[in-house]
């Protein structure tokens, strides 16, 4: 008997769908968005927006295998699935509750957004493709971005980062890591980086003696011309 019972837990765990409405949507909330579409076939679909929609549960993006765009910024998720979403790109999670977030399944993952949670750790190793990454407002101790050689953006601030390696981030040219512990910060394998904003405690290395770090404002563009330090964001 508890073979059986297994071996249909098992089953119902691992059941695809080919069509929305044969999907047991646990979120009414996440349901209505997706049925705003209008379309049924769940192959077809290649992004979905459903922000500021009052979703608490959205783990039935599993079902959508061609996703390659997922917004769910501004919502009530506390776990979100998308070990199944192997084509995702671009994935935007802002302004939830979420305390863990697997993307060790999404390889192909270009842009992260996933600020304004309550995430304490984010495994990247299995994205290397990531070139904007955003995890400010979160409670970070560690992150390893030494696998994400490609990335450009990169926001942590408001964490409680110790340290952070970014020897292998040649590409980085936007960097804010400010509201955090870091006691110093090796910037001389970033020869594009172009705006540095860290707590004015954190000391730089690796800083070409011919640039002198200047606070600028934050409306003023920069060309990456030089590397410009703001102590503060705001």
């Amino acid at each position: 008997m508890f073979f059986l019972v297994s071996l249909l837990l098992s089953g119902c765990s691992t059941k695809q769908y080919n069509v929305v409405n044969d999907i047991p949507f646990k979120d009414d909330h996440f349901k209505e968005c997706v049925l705003s579409y209008d379309e049924q076939q769940l192959n077809k679909f290649n992004e979905l927006e459903c922000s500021n929609s009052h979703i608490t549960s959205a783990n039935e993006i599993r079902f959508f295998p061609a996703i390659e765009s997922l917004d769910l910024s501004n919502n009530q998720l506390t776990t979100l699935d998308v070990t199944n979403n192997t084509l995702l790109k671009t994935l935007y999670l802002p302004n939830n509750n979420l305390k863990n977030l697997d993307v060790s399944a999404n390889p192909l993952l270009e842009f992260l957004y996933a600020y304004n949670n309550q995430l304490s750790e984010i495994d990247l190793t299995h994205s290397p493709l990531i070139k904007e990454l955003i995890l400010v407002g979160n409670q970070l101790h560690d992150l390893n971005i030494t696998a994400n050689t490609v990335l450009v953006d990169l926001l942590v601030y408001a964490n409680a980062l110790t340290e952070l390696d970014i020897s292998k981030n040649t590409q980085l040219e936007y960097l804010q890591a400010e509201k955090n512990q870091i006691d110093t910060l090796n910037i001389s394998n970033n020869p594009n980086l172009s705006v540095l904003r860290v707590d004015p405690s954190t000391k730089i290395i690796g800083i070409p003696p011919t640039i002198t770090p200047s606070i600028i404002d934050t409306s003023t563009p920069s060309r990456r011309s030089e590397i410009r330090i703001e102590p503060y964001f705001y």
